[in-house]
């Protein structure tokens, strides 16, 4: 599967811990032989993140096609503004159900990563509604169930969110990131119902 990009705040880090070296995955993570690593992912350059994986796939939240608490995924998009659109729905709907606690002017950060993936996906992109209900994800959580039971890698789909269109990734095992790049850093604003971008393509560290 071609390189797509995903999205992950930064409060929701997770760990790239490759199966096939668990032991230099947990030196890089404590700052120790990151070259190593890096070499070993196939990337090279400061942008190598090798603290992103562990969270997305131990949250104990459900999504389109996870079932609260029963199996990890991982979820991006094959484009930025794809990505972006789920982010800034998905956080403005998590913002809205506690909106007491967060004044207007609040501001997120994101970081936009961009991954190569590998494995076997199964393509939902055309037809089947309910597994795009834009409110349910009755019927959708019940398939990521079975595709994930079934041993597949992960599913691709159509962006709810995005327009006029756009493709979306759910990925079930951290063996199908073959590498992780950090390429941007993107504020999202709270206006007391929904987030917006304040600063698109923001560099800088």
């Amino acid at each position: 599967m071609k390189p797509g990009f995903l999205e992950l705040s930064r409060r929701n880090a997770w760990r790239l811990a490759k199966p096939l070296a668990p032991a230099l995955a947990a030196k890089a993570a404590n700052g120790r032989e990151t070259a190593a690593l890096d070499k070993l992912l196939g990337v090279t350059g400061p942008a190598l993140r090798v603290d992103w994986v562990e969270m997305a796939f131990n949250s104990r939240y459900g999504g389109r096609f996870r079932v609260p608490e029963a199996y990890g995924a991982l979820y991006g998009a094959l484009t930025l503004p794809a990505a972006l659109a789920e982010a800034l729905f998905n956080w403005s709907s998590t913002y809205a159900r506690s909106s007491a606690w967060y004044q207007p002017g609040t501001r997120l950060l994101l970081t936009v990563l961009r991954m190569k993936l590998t494995g076997a996906l199964v393509d939902v992109r055309s037809g089947h509604a309910a597994l795009h209900d834009p409110v349910s994800h009755v019927a959708s959580q019940a398939f990521g169930l079975k595709v994930q039971a079934d041993g597949r890698d992960g599913i691709v789909y159509r962006s709810v969110r995005a327009r006029p269109r756009g493709t979306c990734v759910v990925v079930f095992r951290k063996t199908v990131v073959v590498s992780c790049t950090e390429v941007e850093r993107i504020y999202l604003v709270w206006d007391g119902t929904a987030f917006t971008v304040e600063e698109p393509g923001l560099g800088g560290y």
